[in-house]
């Protein structure tokens, strides 16, 4: 089984477009070429629809060879968790990310100084909640940044006086959008709008936290501290959930979006880094050690037992500061 293309002319250059993959996926990545008689042809184009409504596939990989991503051309992957790209890509159509509901990371590569043409256009493609891990040059070096845009719905109010409709935009997802132009990001005003993700969806803020904190680009003093005290105090809640990993609900009975679940490899990242960063609760430990029981999870189970000797052992008698423990495993 294997991808599928259809040989094009693009300007004069000859081009290959794929068009679909026969047989089952899971991981899809698009090669830079083809062969067609004996030649390479660039692969440059993901073609109307080629991907829609796969429930196979979870992760793409994009080359910067690919120049356009044509409209629906991942539409309802439901199980898509990641996708890669670079700045490479100067058409991105609508839908291409439409109902992908299970969207992890969208992560894009940047090449070009000042310029963030493409992430603009890849999160005002939809209302729906999006989190983006984004590369790009700053001076001599490569800055990494992780941000979450929360959803948003955009509802009409008829005034029968006035036989008007007035639009209203429920959610922070729209403001936040914004905050993005061809040319720069606005750090500071996300960090400012971080309070109103807590309210309007706290999965949003959740993510938003640990990439912040994880990836403190243009982070003052102040905003890290909301992101720690907001990541503390929600610890007896995120803790069970992130070593739940897939298995973590993600919408609610009324399709309201209540956790982004997130792979093996990210959830022990997550979890060493309130470790490290002391972003736990007393309170979070006993459910977070009951879970971690459940899920098989020992080498967990070890780090948050560890962690509890050192900060809250004997706290009553004013000795809170104890060495690991060793355990046979």
């Amino acid at each position: 089984m294997s991808l599928t293309y259809e040989i094009r002319n693009d300007k004069g250059n000859t081009i290959a477009c794929v068009t679909g993959y026969e047989g089952s996926i899971k991981n899809l990545t698009i090669p830079e070429y083809t062969v067609n008689e004996e030649s390479e042809i660039p692969v440059t184009e993901i073609d109307n629809r080629a991907f829609a409504s796969r429930n196979d596939i979870e992760a793409v990989t994009l080359t910067d060879k690919i120049r356009k991503i044509r409209p629906y051309a991942f539409h309802s992957c439901h199980h898509l968790h990641y996708l890669s790209l670079t700045d490479s890509v100067v058409d991105y159509y609508d839908g291409a990310l439409r109902q992908c509901q299970e969207l992890q990371e969208v992560e894009i590569s940047f090449s070009k100084k000042d310029s963030f043409r493409l992430l603009k256009e890849l999160i005002g493609d939809g209302d729906a909640m999006i989190p983006v891990l984004i590369h790009f040059p700053v001076d001599e070096e490569i800055i990494t940044a992780a941000l979450t845009f929360p959803s948003y719905a955009d509802n009409y109010e008829e005034d029968t006086f006035s036989r008007a409709f007035h639009e209203h935009i429920e959610g922070s997802g729209y403001v936040t959008r914004q905050l993005v132009t061809r040319t720069d990001i606005d750090f500071t005003g996300y960090d400012r709008l971080f309070p109103r993700f807590t309210y309007d969806e706290p999965a949003s803020a959740v993510n938003a936290a640990f990439g912040r904190l994880m990836y403190p680009y243009r982070l003052g003093e102040e905003f890290r501290k909301q992101y720690e005290d907001y990541l503390r105090e929600k610890s007896p809640e995120i803790l069970p959930k992130l070593i739940e990993g897939y298995n973590a609900p993600r919408f609610g009975r009324e399709g309201e979006l209540i956790w982004i679940p997130q792979d093996r490899t990210r959830t022990e990242e997550r979890i060493r880094f309130m470790v490290e960063q002391e972003l736990i609760s007393e309170e979070a430990l006993a459910p977070a050690l009951e879970t971690a029981a459940k899920e098989g999870m020992v080498t967990t189970s070890a780090l948050l037992m560890d962690y509890q000797n050192r900060h809250f052992r004997n706290a009553d008698s004013g000795n809170v500061s104890f060495g690991p423990e060793l355990f046979e495993l």
